[in-house]
């Protein structure tokens, strides 16, 4: 997301002074919308120690870092979790971004920490961006169901994505899209 001519605002967001801080208007929208998104009690803010602007902050930076538009990030975090940062899957994927333990080892990252999350969350969503060509269905398949579910065929000299035949994995690519278009709508206002 490129703009040419970027106004700087005053925001609701303080920093460690508590005084108002100035950032651009894009990462004003984004901030006010992940603001009111990012739902937890007082007791998981108070167990964590993570402030609200903290997880916007990394958010929005993972977002640039991999190259995934931030709506579609928020949109995977809110699929996967409900923007629930204690959340655990039956399976074992824990916090924000859903992440299997296997696959923090494999990043060398601390999944339980909530920054940590969504930035392996991030890093994981891009390599199965990147695995397929940034074609984002058969990504979020790969997401969802793993790097090893999806196919890929060529037909007529050119790539095509088999989607494992989950029913889980179809809803939640569903999902996604839903909740991508009404991230991309909120955003671009």
């Amino acid at each position: 997301m490129k703009i040419k001519k970027i106004k700087r605002i005053k925001c609701g967001i303080k920093n460690i002074k508590g005084k108002k801080i100035y950032i651009s208007a894009v990462k004003a929208l984004a901030a006010s919308l992940l603001f009111f998104a990012l739902n937890f009690s007082c007791a998981v803010k108070a167990a964590c120690g993570f402030s609200r602007s903290a997880l916007i902050e990394t958010i929005i930076s993972a977002s640039r870092k991999y190259d995934i538009q931030l709506p579609f990030l928020v949109a995977v975090m809110r699929a996967e979790s409900g923007f629930n940062i204690g959340s655990l899957s039956p399976k074992g994927a824990v916090g924000l971004m859903q992440v299997m333990p296997e696959t923090g080892r494999e990043l060398a990252l601390n999944i339980k920490n909530p920054l940590l999350n969504i930035i392996a969350g991030a890093k994981y969503l891009h390599y199965c961006l990147k695995r397929f060509d940034f074609a984002p269905v058969p990504a979020l398949a790969c997401y969802n169901a793993g790097p090893d579910s999806v196919r890929t065929i060529f037909a007529n000299s050119r790539p095509s994505f088999i989607i494992p035949p989950y029913r889980d994995t179809e809803i939640y690519i569903l999902r996604v899209y839903k909740y991508y278009n009404y991230y991309r709508k909120v955003l671009r206002k």
